[in-house]
């Protein structure tokens, strides 16, 4: 979809898909480098619930802008906070799981991710096809940003701390 946007709507050359997969690479660097520190300041349930809404705000921008500075910024965005949860997620997964049962907790979880990225990618085709290419970015951020307003009761600070208390 990003090269559809790419090429489509911002009307950028060839290259230009390539420029903005490497805004992406930078920002995911970035996040990666930060995430210790900010988890550290803010709590892991503020990273986790910032990265995630963070993410989809990024996404619903490129879904309403037609600029590439603004794209690169926004792909910036999305890789530091995606990564910079990420790296939480896994840290916390780690910390709370108890040992004898982290095998089926990553298995769960990535049988989620190995699912949800076709089936997610097959409706932001549908919706690209019927409704436009941002059209299907603006859901998909609209749909990060309500993921993370219903997962907020469980992926705060308080409900996170009490999870690896007990």
């Amino acid at each position: 979809m990003l090269a559809l946007l790419a090429k489509e709507v911002l009307e950028l050359p060839d290259f230009g898909f390539g420029l903005l997969l490497t805004a992406t690479a930078v920002g995911s660097t970035a996040g990666g480098l930060a995430a210790a520190a900010a988890s550290r300041r803010f709590g892991p349930g503020a990273v986790m619930l910032a990265g995630k809404a963070g993410v989809g705000v990024a996404i619903l921008v490129l879904g309403l802008v037609a600029d590439a500075w603004v794209a690169a910024a926004m792909m910036m965005a999305t890789g530091a906070l995606m990564t910079a949860e990420k790296v939480v997620v896994s840290t916390l997964r780690q910390r709370i799981v108890p040992e004898e049962l982290l095998g089926r907790v990553l298995s769960a979880s990535r049988m989620v991710v190995m699912i949800g990225g076709p089936a997610g990618a097959a409706l932001g085709g549908v919706l690209a096809g019927s409704f436009g290419v941002q059209v299907s970015f603006a859901v998909a951020g609209v749909f990060l940003i309500l993921v993370a307003l219903v997962f907020s009761p469980v992926l705060n600070n308080r409900a996170l701390a009490t999870a690896a208390s007990g």
